[in-house]
């Protein structure tokens, strides 16, 4: 890949949505955009031996979607949450669909929080590409974040962390050279000052 980028895209944007609290157990947001850019950078492909494209300044898109989110408010220390989110993207100088992007995903979490000295974070998101390529998206990214407060005093306080990041170990990439990591796991002490 080599890139032939020379100018800036000019962007014009439109947002509009509702984010309300009067709700009686949740928090809401509900938002439409869109999105028109002129000088966009897009994929061009090449016969080049080496490169299969190139990134350019040449055309004008448009991208446009909505969004969605909804969190309650604690129950028991339990707070949930979920998000949506679709987009779709235009090349308006030929008019095609803009592949390789993500087109929607999910997402949503479990949060614990005893507000003393126990945290716990849940979450999973699932994204899907509107792709061309041999990707695989297949299953949600799961994650899991505790937190434990072992020591606080005046302005200072340590906990003990463990977090499992993509703790299915799923295959979630838009292409095999881009691969999301496998299962990983951090551990450690935290020590505020």
């Amino acid at each position: 890949m080599t890139h032939t980028i020379t100018r800036r895209p000019k962007i014009l944007s439109y947002q509009a949505g509702v984010e309300t609290g009067a709700l009686k157990y949740f928090w809401l947001k509900v938002s439409a955009f869109r999105h028109d850019v002129s000088d966009a950078i897009v994929q061009e492909f090449i016969t080049d031996p080496i490169f299969i494209y190139t990134l350019a300044n040449k055309d004008n898109v448009r991208r446009q979607g909505f969004e969605a989110e909804i969190k309650t408010l604690p129950f028991y220390n339990f707070t949930f949450s979920a998000g949506a989110y679709y987009t779709w993207i235009n090349n308006l100088s030929d008019d095609d669909i803009v592949r390789d992007y993500p087109k929607y995903s999910y997402s949503a979490g479990i949060r614990y929080d005893d507000e003393k000295t126990l945290k716990a974070l849940l979450t999973g998101r699932y994204v899907w590409w509107d792709s061309v390529r041999e990707g695989n998206y297949s299953g949600a990214v799961i994650d899991l974040s505790i937190m434990k407060k072992i020591y606080r005093q005046n302005d200072r306080e340590a906990e003990i962390f463990l977090t499992a990041h993509n703790l299915f170990d799923v295959e979630q990439h838009l292409s095999s050279p881009y691969r999301y990591a496998d299962r990983w796991i951090e551990a450690g002490l935290r020590y505020r000052f």
